[in-house]
């Protein structure tokens, strides 16, 4: 099986990320472990190969790297991917912030294998914030169920909670089988017939597209009941995002809505009803977000509402409306909640004390 580190100028974190992903749970997976990290900044490539030398060698894995010049695309991340994947081979994509749960390779190796799926969708914890390169950490989240290892998948029907992680590829794990790779490049399909789309943007859309596109190229894809992946971010990257208090996905909601509103890639759009009802229940509770969105013009929201034939009213509606996204107005209070912590610091805890916390939590349940 293969895990498909992209990395883009984050080798202060890059030591954590890599020597959790050497710690998690591999028992059961008789194939070959290959850590693939692909290096999207050129200028770092001596960084990480020193790195990469520094980490144990008595590891389970066998670790590639790939340097590029610029920074990838996301299809030419699956192009390096399927130079080296072998067929039918398990591949888990992973941020380069992001940690997996000490469980979060086998289960997800173990139940798309059984069930021979060709994806499968499982949770994550959102969200895990780093401090001090990563020395610290900052667990904004409720407490992690550990699963009891009985979980098992099931065949994956739209449902709202089901939907709600599609969207994070990092939380992904595909079997390099061809129905797979045909839903891939129906997904790419999809991206590059978007209407309303800034450059760079249609192809984070894969992610949420998958799962449907897949599945239109009769595949089997799988939800798994628990959470596989902590979600990450550098604190000092994520003051000065519009993200930084909680995320903004009502500007993917647009995009992906168009999608299934769009008479040119769905004839029969009854089929798409619901996921189109979810994605306007989601624009309408962040319309206010892309306000404060420095990649979103008023001019590009236009093109939208005409694009999936909506009206401002129609967003605005009755529902509940999300009032805290106008801090992010102001620059004053973005990240606010991230620099309250920053300097009160009791919050935080060591990184390593977190990670071996929840690991021996984990062997006392699985023992």
């Amino acid at each position: 099986m293969i895990i498909l580190l992209p990395t883009y100028k984050r080798t202060a974190v890059l030591p954590l990320i890599l020597r959790n992903i050497l710690e998690v749970d591999v028992r059961g997976i008789d194939d070959r472990l290959l850590l693939l990290i692909h290096n999207n900044y050129w200028e770092d490539r001596e960084k990480i190969d020193a790195i990469v030398s520094d980490l144990p060698k008595n590891r389970c894995f066998d670790i590639k790297v790939v340097h590029r010049e610029h920074v990838e695309r996301i299809d030419k991340l699956f192009e390096a991917l399927f130079s080296v994947a072998q067929e039918n081979e398990t591949i888990i994509f992973l941020g380069d912030d992001d940690l997996l749960a000490p469980w979060g390779i086998r289960n997800r190796y173990r139940e798309i294998n059984r069930l021979e799926g060709d994806f499968l969708l499982s949770h994550y914890v959102s969200r895990i914030f780093f401090y001090d390169d990563g020395h610290s950490c900052w667990p904004n989240f409720p407490k992690i169920t550990i699963p009891q290892g009985n979980e098992q998948a099931s065949e994956w029907c739209f449902t709202t909670e089901g939907h709600v992680h599609t969207a994070a590829i990092f939380n992904h794990c595909y079997r390099n089988t061809p129905t797979f790779r045909a839903g891939l490049q129906l997904g790419f399909s999809w991206c590059a017939k978007q209407t309303f789309c800034p450059p760079l943007f249609p192809s984070g859309l894969l992610p949420s597209y998958l799962p449907y596109t897949i599945q239109a190229c009769g595949g089997k894809v799988l939800s798994l009941p628990e959470h596989s992946v902590i979600r990450g971010s550098i604190f000092e990257e994520a003051v000065k995002q519009d993200y930084a208090d909680g995320g903004t996905s009502s500007f993917y909601s647009l995009l992906t809505l168009n999608t299934f509103s769009n008479p040119d890639l769905h004839a029969d759009l009854q089929c798409y009803a619901d996921l189109r009802k979810l994605y306007l229940q989601s624009l309408r509770a962040g319309l206010v977000e892309n306000f404060g969105n420095r990649n979103v013009t008023l001019a590009m929201l236009q093109d939208g509402l005409k694009a999936t034939g909506l009206r401002w009213s129609d967003l605005i509606g009755t529902e509940s409306f999300n009032w805290r996204p106008l801090l992010r107005l102001l620059p004053f209070f973005r990240g606010w909640n991230l620099k309250k912590v920053n300097r009160d610091r009791t919050a935080l805890v060591p990184t390593e004390q977190f990670l071996q916390q929840l690991r021996q939590r984990y062997e006392e349940t699985s023992a």
